[in-house]
């Protein structure tokens, strides 16, 4: 389980000063996020606002957000970002949910909104800036510079998955620790209702005329850390819908990035402390699951939130980035350097992980199509800082160029980092990890050995 995902990598969007959309000449083309085009804007903002470059994307507020329930953690409307692609690859859609974090309990949401109000509220900014998966230059990102990208904001705190209201009794708030400053009187947890209506206003051809999801012909609809959480209890039901109204499209796939722990189950059942942990995030969301795996697991849906059982239940064809040392994951353990170096034990310990990590993706004697397993101790790669995206992590080979590859049916598809433990670069990793330390016992939803 990724419920608590508390990292500060997880998947949001960064700068880029390479972003300049441009035609194989190397002059300016139109990035299509001038609302001209019908393809921004349309449901709040109706001129592109003077301070967005021509390759950002443009922000969106969810239509009738309130009477849809599409709301924040303190009951704001939930907001997404638009950039029409070029030509006809304006009709390629690239769907991402954010990443960042989540709070489970009344005292873990009070203490997230004092440190991290941002993401709990709608977001004021009227444009966003490209990177990574969404970067406007053909040079770098050939792959996806010129399809029509959405990201859509994390404000629900509750891995684009809850459907509740739960209140902020003043008596349980007096005992938080970190009580909430100037908070509304209650954390709204509606992340499920905003991912289903920003799909439906994609593909409202009231709200976006000229341009709108049914005349997709390829969407890949993505996740970063606890956005990749999102995007699995969701990916069936998004294909299903998109496959619904679009009648020209050609393919729907996805893209898990990070957060993929498949941790099997040591005697083929979940520990109860585990299970009992599962469940009590389950009831503070109301989570919705997959709809597969909710049926499987009727009598125990929060089953749903344990990768290892959620995993094998979904039907759409998707992409997996995982790293074998990913820091997120093995921070939680108690795992971190000290002063730059992993002792026998941190080593031991990240070596089995990443045993377990390539053990879920082997297919007979090698691996399956559509995975990309670094083992540099990194935790997001479509929208991490430094360019992730386009680092070679695995020979000369990038994620952008395994994904492209596995979308377009080219070779190699797949890349895993299958070196010796003797070869691993313990101490890249090491600088991976960064000066955080390990956050030992918070991972409550964990079997104890």
């Amino acid at each position: 389980a990724d419920a608590g995902d508390t990292s500060t990598d997880a998947g949001g969007t960064v700068a880029d000063a390479g972003n300049t959309v441009t035609d194989a000449g190397g002059g300016s083309v139109d990035a299509g996020g001038a609302p001209t085009d019908g393809g921004s804007g349309a449901t709040t903002d109706t001129s592109k606002p003077a301070n967005c470059k021509p390759t950002d994307l443009v922000r969106r507020v969810v239509h009738d957000a309130k009477t849809r329930k599409a709301l924040c953690n303190d009951g704001t409307a939930a907001v997404y970002y638009v950039r029409k692609g070029l030509g006809d690859n304006a009709h390629k859609w690239a769907i991402h949910l954010e990443g960042g974090g989540a709070c489970t309990s009344l005292c873990s949401c009070d203490a997230r909104w004092n440190a991290s109000k941002g993401k709990m509220t709608q977001s004021p900014h009227a444009c966003k800036s490209t990177g990574g998966f969404n970067t406007a230059n053909k040079k770098k990102n050939p792959g996806f510079y010129d399809w029509t990208h959405v990201f859509v904001e994390y404000c629900s705190s509750d891995a684009h998955g809850g459907d509740i209201v739960q209140p902020r009794d003043p008596t349980a708030v007096s005992k938080c620790a970190s009580p909430a400053k100037n908070a509304p009187s209650s954390w709204t947890f509606r992340g499920h209702r905003i991912v289903k209506a920003i799909f439906e206003d994609l593909a409202d051809v009231k709200l976006n005329a000229k341009h709108n999801l049914t005349q997709a012909q390829y969407v890949v609809f993505s996740g970063s850390s606890a956005g990749s959480s999102g995007l699995r209890r969701n990916l069936d039901w998004a294909a299903d819908y998109v496959t619904g109204k679009a009648s020209g499209l050609k393919a729907f796939r996805g893209v898990v990035d990070a957060a993929w722990i498949m941790e099997p189950a040591p005697t083929g059942g979940i520990c109860s402390n585990k299970l009992g942990c599962l469940k009590a995030v389950h009831d503070y969301w109301n989570l919705q699951h997959d709809q597969s795996c909710a049926k499987k697991y009727a009598n125990a849906p929060w089953t749903c939130l344990d990768t290892f059982h959620e995993w094998p239940e979904l039907k759409t064809s998707h992409f997996i980035y995982m790293d074998q040392a990913d820091q997120n994951s093995l921070k939680k353990t108690g795992v971190a350097p000290t002063k730059g170096v992993f002792d026998a034990d941190a080593k031991k310990t990240i070596g089995e992980f990443g045993k377990m990590t390539m053990a879920a993706a082997k297919v007979g004697s090698g691996f399956r199509e559509g995975v990309y397993l670094s083992r540099l101790g990194y935790h997001t790669a479509l929208y991490a800082p430094g360019g992730r995206f386009f680092e070679k992590m695995i020979g000369n080979l990038s994620v952008h160029d395994v994904l492209r590859n596995w979308l377009t049916k080219k070779q190699p598809n797949s890349a895993v980092d299958t070196s010796p433990a003797d070869k691993t670069n313990w101490k890249a990793i090491a600088k991976n990890f960064g000066p955080g330390a390990a956050t030992a016992g918070k991972n409550a939803c964990a079997c104890t050995k």
